[in-house]
């Protein structure tokens, strides 16, 4: 939606607050938002310095690249109370709502391609795999018995999914175990 409707889209809703349309309204001016901020977020994300809640962003953007999940999950958390605001940050609350939201899901992730992992050592019978993004996390998990093939597989993943929104999930995923079996490996050189 270009700029001009979200703008008629304001005036619907001071002229006619109650009306039978005006929940719809809404709605397509939280996406309008929603969309506009995620889309300036990233495009910004290089170029400038950030100020109040496109900083918090930025941070939980920098925690997810780290793999540091549960960080990310506690910064859109706290952008994600920006939703009851107004204006421009009120954008970065819906933005930290998606998020945040994405986070928790790709929590279930991992445990459930374990159990397909554990289901296919069992039958003797592989699993097929839906996307290749779904696959490469497989393959990695199939080596988690070997860490460093494991880390090396995570870290294919994450850069074979890291420009595509529509793969999200599986770069977060990706970037989490990376960073855990480092961790681990870490732990036991020391």
């Amino acid at each position: 939606m270009p700029a001009r409707g979200r703008q008629t889209i304001d005036e619907f809703l001071v002229h006619y607050p109650d009306h039978a349309k005006a929940a719809t309204m809404r709605k397509w001016a939280d996406q309008y938002d929603l969309e506009e901020t995620d889309r300036a977020m990233h495009n910004r994300r290089a170029h400038f310095n950030a100020k109040g809640a496109e900083s918090l962003a930025r941070d939980a953007l920098d925690s997810e690249d780290l793999g540091k999940l549960s960080d990310a999950a506690q910064i859109w958390q706290e952008l994600a109370k920006y939703e009851k605001k107004t204006g421009e940050d009120h954008g970065w609350g819906l933005v930290g709502k998606k998020y945040w939201d994405e986070l928790k899901e790709v929590q279930k992730i991992y445990p459930m391609l374990k159990r397909k992992v554990l289901e296919e050592a069992k039958s003797g019978k592989p699993y097929q795999a839906d996307t290749k993004a779904e696959g490469m996390a497989l393959d990695a998990i199939r080596k988690e018995d070997q860490p460093n093939q494991a880390i090396i597989a995570w870290n294919d993943l994450k850069a074979h999914v890291k420009d595509d929104p529509e793969n999200r999930r599986w770069y977060l995923l990706a970037a989490q175990k990376a960073r855990e079996l480092g961790d681990k490996a870490a732990t036991k050189l020391r």
